[in-house]
């Protein structure tokens, strides 16, 4: 999870909650690949909704940062590729929102 802490064994159900979009940088090497699909399919076998969608972007460009490794800390990129990652994600929060403010 964010905070860096296990997450829960079983995962809470899901049904009846939100929706949980999984993104993840292609070129990520902090968290694989297979550790983001991982999660997506316990959180689907758990009872939430969930897309999955790889974003060409490193760990800090999903984002729009870069990792200033001197002092270990991430800071806001001009990069295109942190920019276009940074867009694809907003889009995906953008839609996400506009699916919860839609009456059913």
């Amino acid at each position: 999870g964010i905070s860096g802490g296990a997450l829960p064994r079983p995962l809470p159900p899901g049904q009846g909650r939100c929706g949980v979009d999984v993104l993840y940088g292609e070129h990520d090497t902090s968290t694989p690949p297979d550790q983001v699909g991982g999660l997506e399919l316990r959180l689907r076998a758990a009872g939430w909704a969930t897309t999955l969608q790889a974003v060409d972007a490193d760990h800090g460009e999903i984002v729009g940062c870069r990792y200033d490794a001197r002092r270990e800390v991430y800071r806001p990129s001009s990069q295109p590729r942190a920019l276009a990652g940074a867009d694809v994600v907003a889009g995906v929060i953008a839609e996400a929102v506009s699916r919860a403010s839609t009456p059913s």
